[in-house]
């Protein structure tokens, strides 16, 4: 689906010079770091397979697996010259775990473009809710009592007969939820959705969420931005990537009446509702609790995908309503993809 995408990178990685030294066991570490929070246990080599790099663009969680009291995961960032020469610092903000892969000396970077995975154990409990490093911001999903992933067989390598796992066969167990029982569970029977919203989802892109280099083509970052966008029978790109779900249960096609997204900034947690659509106004109730959170480090959107076979001017005005919800818990909120039970 994002092959485009990957081409893009492996272009980079051409012009850029990268290359693999095939040396992808977990044996073959050139550079550890440990801190109090964690032991970096290895650094792949440079990753230039096309599938991989798919994966790695597709990412939208880091998921963490607990055995023995050890948490373990990977992250994917990238450097600008050998790996042996880095090592990784952490800082907090907020709600999210920042990465950043720092080299040992002050000497001038090469040339180099190597996107790379970074495998890490946590000596304690994490508490953030993202982590964020220089491709992106993540959503952390915390497994128990799971198998822990083995840096040799998630390593990249030309020689090895075994398929690498690939993000998207962490996903296998998501279920599809409805915008009706996100209403649900919440317990909110005061606000609805307008009967033309199809689905509703986290439409940040987060390849910008740190203001680094993005992978992601134009064609579908636009589709993130704030505002009004309609997509054409020519954007399904964009439409599988932003809602997934959505585009899967409208069989990948954009037909029938004009299909749009509307995006807004969320700059808290909160629960967005889009009540009610007009020609020239779009309705939408912001229901939050009453915590106080400290800022987000990055910029965060959230999208309603939805049609209107009538005329829709081309800026209609967006009208909110905050509500606060003294009932709600702290920290509850939480953000995926839910679509209409009509589709």
């Amino acid at each position: 689906m994002k092959k485009s995408l990957a081409i893009i990178v492996l272009s980079l990685l051409a012009l850029l010079g990268c290359t693999n030294d095939n040396s992808s066991s977990a044996e073959n570490i050139r550079d550890i770091s440990s801190t109090d929070l964690f032991t970096v246990d290895s650094i792949s080599d440079c990753i230039i397979e096309e599938s991989v790099l798919e994966d790695l663009i597709e990412m939208d969680s880091i998921h963490i697996f607990e055995k023995n009291l050890k948490q373990s995961f990977h992250f994917p960032t990238y450097i600008n010259d050998s790996k042996e020469k880095y090592h990784a610092e952490t800082r907090k903000n907020g709600d999210t775990l920042i990465f950043s892969m720092v080299k040992k000396d002050d000497g001038v970077e090469t040339a180099l473009f190597c996107p790379v995975r970074v495998y890490v154990t946590l000596n304690e409990n994490l508490n953030e809710k993202y982590i964020a490093t220089k491709m992106g911001v993540y959503r952390v999903v915390l497994h128990h009592q799971c198998v822990v992933l083995d840096p040799v067989y998630m390593e990249v390598s030309s020689s090895s007969s075994s398929a690498p796992l690939s993000s998207s066969s962490l996903h296998n167990s998501d279920s599809i939820q409805t915008l009706e029982a996100f209403l649900e569970k919440y317990d909110i029977t005061d606000y609805s959705f307008d009967k033309n919203v199809l689905a509703y989802n986290e439409t940040s892109g987060y390849c910008d969420a740190l203001q680094n280099t993005c992978f992601e083509a134009p064609g579908i970052s636009e589709f993130r931005t704030l505002g009004l966008h309609r997509f054409e029978a020519n954007d399904i790109t964009a439409l599988t990537t932003i809602f997934p779900h959505a585009a899967a249960a409208m069989n990948n096609k954009i037909e029938g009446c004009p299909l749009y997204v509307l995006n807004i900034s969320d700059t808290s947690p909160a629960i967005h509702i889009l009540t009610n659509i007009t020609k020239d106004t779009i309705t939408i109730v912001n229901i939050s609790d009453e915590c106080a959170y400290e800022p987000r480090p990055f910029d965060m959107n959230v999208g309603f995908l939805f049609t209107y076979c009538d005329e829709l001017s081309e800026n209609p005005e967006v009208v909110t309503t905050q509500v606060f919800d003294d009932k709600m818990e702290c920290g509850t909120i939480e953000y995926a993809e839910y679509i209409s039970e009509r589709l």
